[in-house]
C-alpha cells in the first residue's frame, strides 16, 4: 500500500470546469457559513465539530512566505488511507507523486485570487482501477487580507467531476431545464380506474 501513489501509477488529468457537488460542495458551504461579512474566514473560525462526517476527507495547508510555499498541516484519515501515507508537516511540492497533479497550481491560484477553487485529477484506487478525484481549496486569513492557510477537501467518489458542455441555443437550454425539472419532480402515481 505504501507505493500506491508512485508516479508511474498516477493518472494525470486536469479539468478546468468543475461542477461542485457532494462532499466538496458541503465543505465550501461550511466555509461560506463562516464568512460573516468578510472575504475569508480565519483558521480559528473552523470548528472540527462543524465538519462532522466530512473530517476524514479534510486537509489544512499552511501558506508560508512570498512567493508562497505550501506545507501540509493536517490530513484527514480518509485521505491517508487512499494515499497510503501521511504527509503531515511535509512541503507540498516534495510530496506530489506526479508532476501534472493540479494541487500545487490550485494552491497558488487560491492564494493569489483569495477565493475557492476546484480541480479534478485522475488517480488509481487501491485495486489499481482508474478513478477521478475532485478537490476544493478554500482560503483562510488571520488578518482578512493575506491568505495564511488553505482549508481543503478531497472527494475520491465525486458525483459529477466535470461540467457538461455549454448549452448554446435557446432550445438546448429549454430541453436541459425540462430534464432537470422532470428529474427533480416525483412522478405522480396513476389513480386506479
Amino acid at each position: 500500500m505504501a507505493d500506491f501513489y508512485q508516479p508511474a501509477r498516477r493518472l494525470p488529468t486536469i479539468e478546468s470546469q468543475i461542477v461542485p457537488g457532494g462532499l466538496t460542495l458541503k465543505v465550501e458551504e461550511y466555509w461560506r457559513s463562516l464568512l460573516a461579512d468578510r472575504e475569508m474566514p480565519a483558521r480559528c473560525d473552523v470548528d472540527p465539530a462543524g465538519l462532522g462526517r466530512l473530517l476524514p476527507n479534510i486537509f489544512l495547508i499552511d501558506v508560508i512566505g512570498g512567493p508562497p510555499r505550501f506545507r501540509w498541516r493536517l490530513i484527514g484519515t480518509g485521505i491517508d488511507i487512499v494515499e497510503g501515507c501521511d504527509h503531515t508537516g511535509k512541503w507540498l511540492d516534495e510530496t506530489i507523486a506526479h508532476p501534472e497533479d493540479p494541487i500545487l497550481s490550485g494552491c497558488r491560484q487560491t492564494e493569489a485570487e483569495r477565493r475557492p477553487t476546484y480541480h479534478a485529477a485522475g488517480h488509481r484506487d487501491l485495486e489499481g482501477k482508474p478513478r477521478r478525484l475532485v478537490r476544493v481549496l478554500l482560503p483562510l486569513s488571520e488578518d482578512g487580507r493575506t491568505v495564511n492557510m488553505l482549508l481543503g477537501a478531497t472527494d475520491y467518489r465525486p458525483v459529477e467531476a466535470v461540467a457538461p458542455p455549454p448549452i448554446r441555443t435557446a432550445a438546448q437550454r429549454q430541453a436541459a431545464l425540462s430534464i432537470r425539472i422532470n428529474a427533480a419532480t416525483p412522478m405522480p402515481h396513476a389513480a386506479p380506474r
